[in-house]
């Protein structure tokens, strides 16, 4: 079961649970690499895929779940494995 998504900004793969972390800061350096460049040749921050957002959202939905079972119930423990897309 895959646990990292790949950065669409740099194209590296980290841990699903810190990747929003580090797109603020990639966002962050590609912006300062581009404001350097002439107005005409600067790229914008690509934008970030639907595919992207649904894994993260589907992740995190499946922690609150996790979280709130073992919160009611912490006999019956479930697991919601991270969706490899």
């Amino acid at each position: 079961m895959k646990k990292v998504l790949q950065c669409y900004i740099c194209d590296d793969e980290f841990k699903i649970g810190i990747i929003e972390k580090h797109i603020n800061e990639c966002t962050y350096d590609w912006n300062i690499e581009e404001v350097d460049k002439p107005e005409e040749e600067r790229i914008p921050v690509p934008l970030e895929p639907a595919e992207f957002t649904e894994t993260l959202q589907r992740y995190k939905l499946g922690l609150k779940k996790q979280k709130h079972e073992e919160s009611t119930n912490p006999s019956e423990k479930e697991f919601y494995p991270v969706p490899s897309d």
